[in-house]
């Protein structure tokens, strides 16, 4: 059974925060994605940076987004991804459950709201 060996990530905080946007040769940005390995990566865009999950299930390849960098730090971002990892290799799909950081949001704006 494969498993998720934490000393072979690659990015490291301080290239996240100072990863830019590509600039083509026409002078535009152009959208960068940056691997942590095991289908989480960063993407750089011009509106920011956001952790998202690339996987396969059912023969479709799909994204699951995690949340914006640094709302969602490499270590939380890597524990949502653990999560989600875990639900493929049982085959399932990880976009049913709440997982990203903007189910965890609305779960917490819900919890406020009902204890008021």
């Amino acid at each position: 059974m494969r498993v998720i060996d934490p000393a072979k990530r690659k990015l490291t905080d301080i290239e996240c925060k100072n990863a830019m946007p590509r600039l083509s040769a026409d002078g535009e940005l152009k959208p960068r994605k940056l691997s942590d390995g095991h289908g989480l990566n960063l993407e750089i865009r011009k509106d920011g940076k956001f952790w998202y999950y690339a996987f396969r299930h059912m023969g479709k390849q799909l994204k699951l987004n995690l949340g914006p960098y640094p709302s969602v730090s490499i270590d939380e971002a890597r524990e949502m991804h653990e999560q989600a990892w875990a639900l493929v290799r049982n085959g399932d799909d990880p976009r049913n459950t709440p997982i990203s950081y903007l189910h965890r949001a609305r779960a917490k704006a819900k919890a406020r709201k009902d204890t008021q």
